[in-house]
């Protein structure tokens, strides 16, 4: 004979979970947009140099989005 086991939560932990996984994405989002921002005022820093101060960083103003954002970057 099988036996069946059913996990059964209650109430309040079903919605103590909800809440959790709500704020674990909240926080995601959170990282998500510092991580832009950063990157952002990393291409405008870039941006700002010289053609001359990029090559001695051993890069192309072209490179920019590609080294910063890495594979993250898309055209």
């Amino acid at each position: 004979m099988a036996t069946i086991a059913q996990k059964s939560t209650s109430p309040v932990t079903s919605l103590v979970m909800g809440v959790q996984r709500c704020a674990a994405a909240v926080g995601n989002f959170l990282v998500l947009i510092g991580e832009a921002n950063r990157n952002v005022r990393e291409v405008q820093a870039l941006e700002a140099m010289t053609d001359s101060e990029l090559a001695k960083l051993g890069m192309t103003r072209e490179e920019i989005p590609h080294r910063v954002l890495g594979t993250s970057y898309y055209i």
